[in-house]
């Protein structure tokens, strides 16, 4: 509530504009009692401010478990695959999954929470994949249409094939790639060559 006190000290007279953060009944007391509104509790708000800082940065980050860096390379046939998701698949079932996609080097840092925060220390097994990127031909792009016409066009059309993949196929699936990693409590580099 928006309040306007006089004021009327010494040689001033005037207006000051304060903020009420309170019930009305107290409001109307503080009134009554001759006292300024609104003024004695503009000094409580920094003080607020902290607490509620306090509270939500206890809420924050800080219960997650921690994760450690995780780097590498991807590379088949020792060139650089870029573009590749990498992910690591916890063994037990107390771990969290960690991520990354490939840069143009084949180069990856794992995320778990934050980006390139690593992974939870344990026991890995690891996947691959990459899948060849269609060009999208601009002619056949979405265009406002009528409802119909649209509906006889999503019934004619024969379902896309699946994306064909740029890495062999048994890394696509972490129960038959071969790949394992422990990370440890600290950086760890797991390197990963496809053949």
């Amino acid at each position: 509530m928006i309040l306007l006190n006089q004021l009327a000290s010494g040689h001033q007279r005037g207006y000051a504009f304060s903020v009420w953060v309170g019930p009305p009944h107290t409001l109307a007391r503080r009134a009554s009692e001759g006292r300024p509104v609104g003024i004695t509790d503009m000094r409580r708000i920094p003080a607020i401010l902290v607490a509620v800082g306090i509270v939500l940065t206890g809420c924050s980050f800080s219960s997650r478990p921690a994760t450690y860096r995780v780097t590498g390379t991807v590379t088949m046939q020792g060139k650089p695959v870029a573009g590749a998701a990498v992910i690591f698949v916890p063994t037990g079932t107390d771990g969290d999954a960690a991520s990354a996609i490939t840069d143009s080097e084949g180069k990856y840092a794992l995320t778990t929470w934050q980006a390139g925060d690593g992974a939870r220390p344990g026991e890995y097994r690891v996947k691959v994949s990459k899948q060849e990127e269609t060009a999208v031909d601009p002619s056949k792009m979405v265009r406002n249409v009528p409802l119909e016409e649209d509906q006889k066009y999503v019934e004619s059309k024969k379902p896309r094939p699946p994306a064909k993949s740029l890495v062999p196929s048994k890394y696509q699936d972490d129960s038959s790639s071969g790949l394992s990693h422990t990370v440890p409590k600290g950086s760890s580099t797991f390197d990963i060559e496809l053949k």
